[in-house]
């Protein structure tokens, strides 16, 4: 029906613009002339318009996946990504599984730099193995606990080939991009470190290791650096 009128309207602008020339300016003919070709020039543009082609579906990857900030309202983010996978939900899993594997890269070297300046700047004596055993016990649960507690924010994923029949991609079409934005509050780097130092102390007190008992008590005071005081109380 568009194409319709888009063809009658073609049809008498282009068909008005042959009128004899003959006519004097100011004749009758004149002027119903340039009435109707005024009339019909709007309606041309509107049939053009709506002619047009519809556009494409959206499949612009998101701000948040070109520009990862490390940081935002709290939280701190960590994008994973897949490639090729044969539906959407695998797609996603493999990306989540991605960004977990950043966050718990994160936790380890967080506490290893925490755990390097205790051995320098504590005081307390301790030995190579009692040192080695127990950085592995926090560093291996410090960063499942810090997986574990992520939150999946957002979800962006791109078919491949063209879209479905509708402009949109079919539900368990192959995807050839997949990105997950997890987050994790900036506190919680802190407050499940200290409960894991919690059970290393209640550990090495019950083993009769005092003095692994005051490493852990140091390292705990060193992750309250910076904290309000309301947290701080709440901590000891």
């Amino acid at each position: 029906m568009v194409a319709r009128v888009c063809l009658s309207a073609g049809s008498l602008f282009f068909r008005g613009t042959a009128l004899p020339q003959t006519t004097h300016r100011g004749s009758p003919m004149v002027c119903l002339r340039n009435a109707v070709l005024a009339s019909l020039f709007p309606v041309l543009l509107i049939c053009l318009g709506g002619c047009a082609a519809a556009p494409a579906p959206s499949r612009e990857i998101p701000d948040w996946v070109r520009v990862v900030v490390p940081e935002r309202d709290g939280r701190s983010l960590f994008v994973g990504g897949a490639a090729l996978a044969s539906t959407p939900e695998a797609g996603i899993e493999e990306a989540i599984a991605d960004a977990r594997s950043q966050v718990h890269l994160q936790a380890t070297t967080r506490f290893t730099d925490l755990f390097n300046r205790a051995v320098h700047e504590s005081g307390i004596e301790t030995t190579a193995m009692e040192r080695l055993d127990f950085k592995n016990a926090v560093t291996r649960d410090y960063g499942l606990r810090m997986a574990e507690v992520s939150r999946q924010d957002s979800v962006f994923h791109r078919p491949c080939g063209d879209a479905g029949s509708n402009g949109r991609p079919e539900v368990d079409a192959p995807v050839c991009q997949v990105f997950v934005l997890l987050s994790v509050g900036v506190d919680e780097w802190g407050s499940e470190l200290r409960e894991l130092l919690e059970m290393q102390k209640t550990r090495r007190r019950e083993e009769g290791q005092l003095h692994l008992v005051e490493f852990a008590q140091w390292l705990a005071r060193e992750t309250l650096a910076g904290q309000p005081e309301e947290t701080r109380e709440r901590s000891r």
